[in-house]
């Protein structure tokens, strides 16, 4: 068994709330969070974006440095990075066997679930190569989630908002509360929170932890000049102010998130850390962030975007409208989505503005990676997804798989339409996997 089928293997132990088994991984390999030091980021929305910009921003800044998210798009390898270089498959089936080994050693029954043991592989593998820092996503929630064992330098919290309900609660003061478990005693913590019951919990976790809070719009904030299909261009102000700052991340919202990133700087030169300004001006620029508003082709314009639920569908939504869909540009939607999200959420929001939409499951194309596998398993079926949508929009289609559904979406647009694939980032990857294999047909 390679170590893409025994990973695939751990799904079947589902989704586990709690540390106990993290901390005994981090034991077996002999406490490899304890090598670096690290940045803790959790949220609703906007985690992997505000992660990849602050690596680049360190990476930039001479650090070696660690980067863990999830989920991946194409590869496994793709949620561990060193200086923006993923994870060799030869390194992951190396420390997965080793893993492997060391869990069938115990007397104790650990049964780590896929989050668990690629959390810990990633860990070792960040200790193994000796980074400087590592910037940790949050798999979900934060308290009981297993990236929590580290104690960060900085704690990031990006917007809060519905998600997951099943696992974090049906309120937002249940939902803060769990993202705000990642707080540790004394550690600053930034946040660009904005419901004010999530504002509440955070406040009261920081006052008992004793860790200073830092509120996007009060204790820094950004101002955008200028938005475009290229980026965004805008200004930061902060403990000290930066002017001209460049993006090349589409969607005016990612100021929020870069200056997240750049308060987490900030205050890392407080700690000591040397990080210019130039510095971070290059790390912004250079920043790569792909399946969220990434645009993979022209005439017609294909844009992914992994929105999974109604508050990233709206800030989609916002983009599409005010960015791209001007002068009677037609949009056709291809939309997959998981069957635990708010389906009717998504679709009611991106639904009506469409002049087609074609949904589709991922993990039906036997040509692709995620044949019948995870996601198929998660996604919701195509013809459940058709009747959500005709309650908003009568003209949808079905397409059996995602590529499929890419190649009637490119037959029906015209060069200046817009094809926006979108609803989860299983489907994104879809096309990006499609996209990459024809790319190596066309150099070969």
């Amino acid at each position: 068994m390679n170590y893409s089928e025994y990973l695939y293997n751990l799904h079947r132990y589902g989704i586990k709330f709690g540390l106990e088994n993290t901390y005994l991984l981090m034991k077996i390999l002999d406490n490899p969070h304890n090598a670096f030091s690290s940045i803790h980021i959790a949220g609703t929305n906007g985690k992997g974006s505000t992660a990849a910009i602050l690596s680049s921003i360190l990476k930039a800044s001479g650090y070696r440095v660690g980067l863990y998210t999830s989920p991946h798009l194409v590869n496994f390898t793709e949620r561990i990075k060193v200086n923006g270089v993923p994870i060799s498959e030869s390194s992951v089936e190396k420390l997965t066997g080793y893993l492997k080994s060391q869990i069938s050693s115990l007397k104790s029954d650990i049964t780590p679930t896929y989050f668990e043991f690629t959390t810990a592989l990633a860990f070792r593998y960040f200790a193994d190569e000796d980074v400087d820092i590592a910037v940790i996503e949050c798999g979900m929630g934060g308290r009981l989630d297993s990236t929590n064992v580290i104690t960060p330098s900085v704690c990031i919290i990006t917007n809060i908002d519905y998600d997951h309900q099943f696992f974090l609660g049906y309120s937002i003061k249940e939902i803060a509360f769990e993202k705000a478990g990642i707080i540790k005693e004394g550690i600053p913590v930034i946040t660009s929170v904005s419901h004010q019951d999530a504002i509440d919990v955070l406040t009261d976790a920081c006052i008992n932890k004793r860790s200073r809070l830092y509120l996007y719009g009060k204790d820094f904030y950004s101002s955008i000049e200028r938005a475009d299909i290229n980026g965004i261009y805008f200004n930061y102000k902060g403990i000290k102010p930066y002017r001209n700052l460049y993006l090349p991340l589409l969607g005016e919202y990612q100021a929020t998130n870069a200056s997240l990133a750049i308060a987490a700087a900030e205050i890392l030169i407080e700690q000591g850390y040397s990080i210019s300004e130039d510095e971070i001006k290059r790390g912004l620029s250079e920043t790569v962030w792909e399946g969220r508003l990434h645009i993979i082709g022209r005439d017609p314009t294909v844009i992914l975007d992994g929105a999974h639920n109604p508050s990233a569908a709206r800030l989609l939504k916002d983009v599409l409208v005010k960015t791209f869909l001007s002068g009677g540009k037609r949009l056709i939607i291809i939309l997959g989505i998981m069957n635990d999200k708010d389906i009717e959420g998504i679709i009611s929001t991106l639904a009506p503005d469409a002049d087609m939409v074609i949904v589709t499951r991922p993990g039906s194309d036997h040509n692709c990676s995620n044949y019948m596998g995870y996601a198929y398993e998660r996604s919701a079926d195509p013809y459940d997804l058709m009747r959500a949508v005709k309650r908003y929009n009568q003209k949808v289609v079905v397409s059996e798989t995602v590529s499929s559904a890419l190649s009637v979406a490119l037959k029906s647009a015209e060069v200046d339409d817009i094809i926006c694939v979108t609803g989860s980032l299983y489907t994104v990857g879809e096309v990006l996997e499609f996209k990459n294999a024809m790319r190596k047909v066309l150099s070969g």
